[in-house]
């Protein structure tokens, strides 16, 4: 061999050999891979909670709230459903609208309490005298 082509070779050894593994695979870097490694200075504090996740559930069911008493945070939101097939709509008593109505859906409606530590009463509207569409909302400091 000439001196040209052992210093070609010598130059290909040279750059080639520190990408390739001890197992002669040449590792493959990924630039858009998202970086999993966590940063020393994230803590779970960092993270922004989601208030509906921390929201207190409550159901319509034909003609019934359920349940009919709930204690809740002043700074959590009440998550209402309406899963009976009639319209019903939501108030506390002497309180400024809250809701209103309610439609049938899956889907809930949230409410932000907008009042003060203390027991309420709730109900529907529209089916307030009937057994069941009436209950006790008790708010705690938070």
């Amino acid at each position: 061999m000439s001196g040209g082509r052992v210093l070609i070779v010598s130059a290909l050894v040279t750059v080639l050999a520190p990408a390739c593994s001890s197992d002669g695979t040449q590792p493959q870097a990924n630039p858009t891979a998202p970086n999993t490694e966590s940063s020393p200075d994230a803590s779970p504090e960092d993270e922004t909670p989601d208030p509906l996740s921390d929201a207190v559930a409550l159901t319509m069911v034909e003609y019934s709230f359920i349940p009919d008493e709930l204690t809740i945070r002043s700074d959590q939101l009440l998550s209402i459903t309406n899963k009976s097939p009639y319209l019903h709509s939501f108030w506390i008593e002497d309180q400024p609208p809250s809701v209103g109505d309610v439609h049938p859906s899956p889907n809930p409606t949230f409410v932000s309490p907008p009042f003060e530590p203390g027991t309420y009463t709730f109900y529907c509207g529209y089916h307030r005298y009937l057994d069941g569409m009436q209950g006790t909302l008790i708010v705690v400091d938070a």
